[in-house]
């Protein structure tokens, strides 16, 4: 039997989700009008992008509901199944032409203020484990420090971007740590499923990412997460180069006429 905190938690998942969704495509169609691109193309792109993640959402959806994902026990996972394609698009996309065009002109404190819906994540993650749907390991009552860099987006973004009173290295860094804490995560998580390599044996076990709304959340909002994450690094580094390629050729003038 559903549970009112059970309930409100789906509710404010499902919110989060489609709320990140249309955050997205409003991004990309503000970064598109910026482009001396033709309309039609413009309007091609933003078509094909919402379709896209559209319909991976309705159809990871639909996966879930048939209980094809809830079967733990065979090797290779199934969900793989909606583990993989995210991460082939993200590096796909990512390192397209096309894209890192679009890239240079996003706001660099929006690629990593909108990391702080994550601490909206972590609270109904935590909601989840008060109503006993997960275990105390993926919250930040266990092993899930996710919630930190939620809380620490908006004041990287505001101070590396806004004030500009820290340099963008300490933005690199904090990209990297935000990395390495989802990827923590992401491990205790799969170690918490019914899998035949399960390593956290408290129960209940993981099993609600297979079920509808949170099948999203290995689907859809986990690899958001990464993927702001890898393109603010892109765009950093790639800021960082560009600057210091004219200092290493003044260098070079003055050392040629000496």
């Amino acid at each position: 039997m559903e549970t009112p905190i059970f309930f409100t938690a789906s509710v404010l998942f499902i919110l989060l989700t489609f709320g990140l969704f249309a955050l997205i495509i409003s991004g990309l169609r503000s970064v598109l009008k910026q482009t001396a691109w033709e309309t039609i193309q413009q309007k091609k792109i933003l078509y094909l992008t919402t379709a896209g993640f559209a319909g991976w959402i309705l159809f990871t959806g639909i996966l879930a509901n048939s209980g094809f994902l809830a079967v733990f026990n065979t090797l290779p996972p199934r969900l793989l199944v909606i583990l993989l394609p995210p991460l082939v698009f993200i590096v796909a996309l990512t390192f397209s032409l096309k894209f890192t065009q679009l890239l240079q002109r996003i706001p660099p404190g929006w690629l990593i203020g909108i990391q702080s819906f994550r601490v909206l994540m972590e609270i109904i993650l935590w909601m989840c484990f008060a109503d006993n749907i997960i275990p105390v390991q993926m919250t930040f009552e266990g092993r899930n420090f996710d919630i930190l860099v939620g809380l620490s987006a908006p004041i990287i973004a505001y101070f590396c971007f806004v004030k500009k009173v820290w340099s963008p290295r300490v933005a690199i860094a904090w990209n990297i740590c935000g990395l390495i804490i989802l990827a923590n995560i992401v491990i205790v998580a799969i170690l918490s499923a019914p899998v035949p390599f399960r390593v956290f044996m408290n129960e209940p076990a993981n099993t609600f990412i297979a079920h509808l709304p949170f099948v999203w959340l290995p689907a859809f909002v986990v690899p958001v997460a990464y993927w702001m994450h890898i393109l603010s690094l892109k765009q950093l580094l790639f800021a960082s180069k560009t600057q210091n390629r004219p200092v290493l050729s003044n260098k070079i003038i003055v050392n040629q006429m000496n």
